[in-house]
């Protein structure tokens, strides 16, 4: 027969137990549960945040932090998890193995790069059927060739654009380049047919989106290949960037840094807008012609 102050501790256990404030069988049910599913719904919330954020920073370490709208996406190609956008990967050129980029008239490439890297992720960012990852958070931070294709490849991107300033006497406009052929860097050769054949889709698509927007306002260089430049010569016929990548790649040489006409229309803000409209054109025409996964 128990005591009083049994029966006491007994009626303390129960009440206890009502309004869970105690937990029985620790570990069968997970935490929050028993504290009511409002309060467990926003600690569970809070904490399946930190730890998205956690594992993506994990994932995207050997690249550098993403900036723009998300983390490393993991669902269908190209695109988040549970969503339709189109993964966009931005990839502000140099420094990296190469060079740190060109420097005349005043201006460094690695800046121009940045600039407009960075004016062309906010104006995609507002586009809803469109995912914006930037593959660095810094922009002296160096990246490899390599790493910025793998980058975008952990990304599944639909598409990789890769912005540059070119360096040549006697031209003038943007020119477009992607991979019509295979290379070979560091024992890889590559791409793969399937992204050389996606790749010029893209090309192709976004050289009109581009000439299209900036006609009348800055020349077009036209469209050319990767083994029309002297590193994707070097390698058998693909940049870089393009052997090591998985999906679909082109690079934009924006200006001749060295013509003085061509570094005024890039410092103007008029000129850094209507490039960055006129990537942003390119973006929706070649997005537009590449066919559902």
């Amino acid at each position: 027969m128990m005591t009083g102050r049994e029966w006491v501790l007994v009626v303390m256990l129960i009440v206890l137990a009502g309004t869970g404030s105690l937990v029985l069988g620790a570990g069968k049910e997970p935490a929050g549960t028993a504290a009511g599913s409002a309060a467990g719904s926003a600690a569970g919330s809070a904490a399946g945040s930190a730890a998205g954020s956690a594992a993506g920073s994990a994932a995207g370490s050997a690249a550098g932090p993403a900036t723009g709208t998300g983390g490393t996406p993991g669902g269908p190609a190209g695109m988040p998890d549970g969503d339709s956008r189109h993964t966009v990967v931005i990839d502000p050129g140099h420094p990296s193995e190469i060079s740190g980029g060109a420097n005349a008239n005043g201006l460094r490439e690695v800046d121009v790069n940045w600039e407009v890297g960075q004016a062309l992720a906010a104006r995609l960012a507002a586009d809803p059927r469109i995912h914006v990852l930037v593959n660095r958070a810094e922009k002296m931070r160096m990246m490899t060739n390599r790493e910025r294709a793998e980058f975008a490849n952990r990304a599944r991107a639909a598409l990789v654009v890769r912005l540059h300033c070119d360096y040549a006497p006697g031209r003038s406009g943007f020119v477009i380049y992607y991979p019509d052929a295979q290379g070979t860097n560091a024992g890889r050769t590559g791409p793969s047919q399937f992204v050389i054949t996606r790749s010029r889709m893209a090309a192709e698509a976004f050289h009109r989106g581009m000439a299209r927007r900036l006609a009348g306002v800055f020349p077009d260089g036209g469209l050319k290949t990767d083994r029309s430049t002297a590193v994707g010569a070097k390698n058998g016929g693909a940049l870089i960037g393009s052997i090591w990548s998985e999906v679909p790649t082109l690079t934009v040489e924006m200006i001749y840094l060295n013509n003085p006409v061509d570094a005024a229309f890039i410092s103007s803000e008029a000129g850094k807008q209507a490039m960055t409209e006129a990537l942003a054109a390119g973006v929706g025409e070649a997005l537009a012609s590449l066919p559902a996964e």
